[in-house]
């Protein structure tokens, strides 16, 4: 872990540290089999991937899905699992809307 970090300061490269320690950074190591380039390239590959996917963006769509009351969250049973609530009425709002996008929009949320 060291030698990667002397080859990121010999060669002027940065990473986010702050949000790598050194399990994180072993990891990636070993995925790369200590290649200290593509450790560097999988680093940044994972940072944009990180920045384009989370938090995952909900469309309008969905966030009135999720505001109608459709679909919620109450509690948990006996198992801890958690009990979702599924109410199809609520859909009726929705009558209006094209059912396959509709469908796909309810799988995302």
């Amino acid at each position: 872990i060291s030698d990667f970090k002397d080859y990121l300061a010999d060669n002027d490269l940065e990473y986010p540290q702050d949000d790598f320690d050194d399990s994180e950074l072993l990891r990636f190591l070993q995925v790369s089999k200590f290649d200290f380039k593509n450790t560097y390239a999988y680093i940044n590959k994972y940072v944009e991937w990180r920045e384009q996917h989370i938090p995952p963006k909900l469309t309008d769509l969905c966030e009135t899905l999720i505001k109608s009351g459709f679909m919620y969250v109450h509690g948990r049973d006996r198992r801890f699992r958690p009990l979702i609530v599924i109410n199809p009425t609520a859909l009726l709002l929705f009558k209006n809307y094209d059912q396959e996008l509709l469908g796909s929009e309810i799988i995302k949320c």
